[in-house]
């Protein structure tokens, strides 16, 4: 039997009120209470877990993304040259990023190095 490595990644999470001037205040403020520990993230703050191949694989050839972002029905179409595409619900910043991710994931081909064992 060999051998595997897999990187387990927590996703740690929670909204925090701060009062502050602007937008750029508060995010110092809030960064501060982390920094200083005065907020601390604990398992009641998991958002999620996510297990990745490791070490990470490589692309196996050059490609160009293209984007297509509809603010009328909140969908974003990813495609490369070469693909008609997929199509993402895409309501927020944080779906685009999730878009992205599922995209590369799906159909990106990489490079079917050989597996390292121990």
């Amino acid at each position: 039997m060999s051998k595997y490595q897999v990187e387990i990644v927590e996703t740690l999470s929670r909204v925090i009120d701060i009062e502050a001037n602007s937008y750029e205040e508060a995010l110092d403020k809030a960064k501060d209470k982390y920094d200083n520990s005065d907020t601390i993230l604990d398992w009641e703050d998991l958002e999620s877990v996510n297990y990745k191949k490791y070490p990470y694989p490589k692309m196996k050839d050059d490609f160009m993304i293209q984007i297509h972002y509809d603010k009328v029905d909140n969908s974003v179409i990813i495609g490369t040259e070469t693909s008609s595409g997929a199509k993402y619900h895409c309501s927020d910043t944080e779906d685009l990023k999730n878009s992205f991710s599922e995209y590369i994931d799906n159909y990106i081909d990489y490079d079917n190095e050989k597996e390292i064992n121990f």
